[in-house]
């Protein structure tokens, strides 16, 4: 098989759909490596546009479900690891306070500095279109 963008040539896939995902990737390269776009004629290069339009539908659709779940998935992570860093932070601030108050001197960050900034969620709104 040739390798797919971006892939880990050492790791081969035991997922039957992604398998056949790179074996139809291979085949279409096989397919499409010796046309002549141009040499073709006005009926075949019609077909050829409406065969590859049927593809690229599938794909497309395939990409966007895929591309989504990977969003969602980096959003909760994103999410996750904020949650974990904002009471990391707190309980540094609450170490800092009492070494305050026990005299060693060291420097307390206050409440507001301690909450992360929520960063703006870029993405589909899974919510109802409404016309403006």
């Amino acid at each position: 098989m040739a390798p797919m963008f971006m892939e880990n040539p050492s790791e081969v896939s035991v997922n039957p759909v992604i398998v056949a995902v790179e074996q139809a990737r291979d085949a279409l390269l096989a397919a499409l490596g010796g046309v002549s776009f141009g040499l073709l004629g006005d009926d075949e290069s019609l077909s050829m546009l409406l065969a590859l339009e049927s593809v690229g539908r599938v794909v497309d659709g395939a990409r966007v479900l895929s591309t989504t779940d990977v969003l969602r998935r980096s959003e909760y992570f994103d999410e996750s690891v904020a949650t974990t860093a904002a009471a990391m932070t707190a309980d540094q601030t609450e170490d800092d306070r009492r070494s305050d108050r026990g005299g060693s001197g060291g420097r307390g960050v206050s409440g507001a500095s301690a909450r992360l900034p929520q960063r703006p969620r870029v993405g589909l709104d899974p919510g109802p279109v409404v016309a403006q």
